[in-house]
């Protein structure tokens, strides 16, 4: 029975297209720059990065899309491609696959914690806005009425710690506030 040929219409068993002499070349100088690196050569390493740093920072710069943070970021990638120079394996990607990995990744976690920080500051500023706009309205009130005083402050008390204890209803942040009735009794 003759032999299938795999997904694609590829044969595994015909012969291998040979790579041109050019491509052999850039192959071995490749690996000899990998071999320098994990010994520790500083030269090679520049000439690592002289050889690949305009297109990372480019891939990166189409991420996050900020110049500074793009340079922050390509920095960090090489300190941290010169830490884990040893764990590079040719067999798996070339030398620029995995520099261009390690950076993509970087500035993708760079955007996350960009949004992370953007939400934080948006909770933040509703805390802000609900707490002095129940402080204004409570201040009105206990101007008016000494006796309120008391449960003002309370109020905002514990429109805060619900806050901080992420108990408030988004929806309606007075949902959880429980107020005092001035003749006693509670209402919610």
């Amino acid at each position: 029975m003759a032999e299938q040929p795999t997904s694609f219409g590829h044969d595994p068993t015909a012969p291998q297209a040979q790579p041109s002499s050019r491509s052999r070349r850039r192959i071995e100088e490749e690996a000899e720059l990998v071999r320098e690196m994990k010994a520790g050569s500083e030269p090679a390493f520049a000439t690592f990065y002289d050889r690949f740093a305009a297109g990372l920072f480019s891939m990166i710069y189409a991420i996050v899309s900020d110049q500074k943070e793009s340079e922050d970021i390509l920095q960090e990638s090489f300190v941290q491609m010169w830490k884990k120079i040893a764990g590079y394996d040719p067999a798996r990607s070339s030398l620029f696959t995995w520099a261009v990995m390690i950076s993509r990744h970087k500035a993708i976690d760079r955007l996350r914690a960009r949004q992370r920080q953007s939400l934080l500051v948006d909770a933040v500023t509703l805390d802000l806005h609900l707490f002095f706009r129940i402080t204004a309205a409570d201040r009105s009130a206990c101007e008016r009425r000494a006796h309120h005083e008391e449960h003002c402050l309370g109020l905002v008390h514990r429109v805060l710690v619900l806050r901080i204890e992420g108990g408030t209803n988004r929806a309606s942040p007075h949902a959880n506030v429980v107020e005092r009735d001035p003749t006693g009794g509670r209402k919610r």
